[in-house]
Parts: structure tokens; C-alpha cells; sequence
């Protein structure tokens, strides 16, 4: 595995996005929102992730894969707000934006992911 700058970068994004996860979800228990099962989803994932950025920073594949399985989770989880009726206009924003990042951390992972050719 290449652990270029780029991925690097990457593994940053998605470790930010990981502890936004569990931030929101600490933030669902004092102030209204999502549903609590959502909210918990949300930040098992974003935990996951930053159980598995050390690994994954540090070149481990398994670290490196964990990390991109649990921010598509986190994405798919947070699309839900753009069928809700009730979610407000700044949800709809926010969540976009978290999207966006997440999509860029994980693009910028995958790239570290191909393995190296060994000239003979």
C-alpha cells in the first residue's frame, strides 16, 4: 500500500468527519434532532473510523479499508435527510457539505490503496 501525501490527506478527512460523527451524536442527546437510532448509527460510524485511522495512517490495509467502509456507512446513513419533510434547510446544507468532504476523504484514500509494483 502507498501511504502518499494524498492519501494521507485523506485518512485526515475522514478522521475530522469521523469525529464530527460522534460529536453530533453527542449533540443529539442534549438538543433536539434526528431520530436516537440514527443519531447512534451515525456516531458508532464516526467511532469506528476513529478506531481505525491510526491503523489506517500508519499504511495498514485493514485500518485503511475500515476507515472507508465506515464513512460510506456514514454517508448513506446521513442521506436520509434529504427525504425528510421536517429536516430544516441548514440540516440539508450541512449534511451536503459533510458529503462532500467524506467523498474527497475517501477518493483521496482510495488512491493508497493500489499496491506497488516490485521492478525485477
Amino acid at each position: 500500500m502507498n501511504t502518499t501525501p494524498a492519501f494521507r490527506t485523506g485518512v485526515a478527512l475522514c478522521a475530522s468527519m469521523g469525529a464530527l460523527a460522534v460529536f453530533s451524536f453527542l449533540a443529539a442527546l442534549i438538543w433536539p434532532g434526528p431520530p436516537f437510532a440514527l443519531a447512534l448509527a451515525v456516531g458508532v460510524a464516526g467511532a469506528v473510523t476513529l478506531a481505525a485511522v491510526p491503523a489506517a495512517y500508519r499504511g495498514g490495509r485493514t485500518g485503511a479499508l475500515t476507515v472507508i467502509g465506515a464513512q460510506v456507512a456514514a454517508m448513506l446513513l446521513a442521506a436520509g435527510v434529504y427525504v425528510d419533510p421536517s429536516a430544516p434547510m441548514w440540516a440539508v446544507w450541512v449534511t451536503t457539505a459533510t458529503i462532500v468532504v467524506m467523498v474527497a476523504g475517501v477518493a483521496l484514500m482510495l488512491t493508497g490503496l493500489r499496491r506497488s509494483v516490485v521492478a525485477r
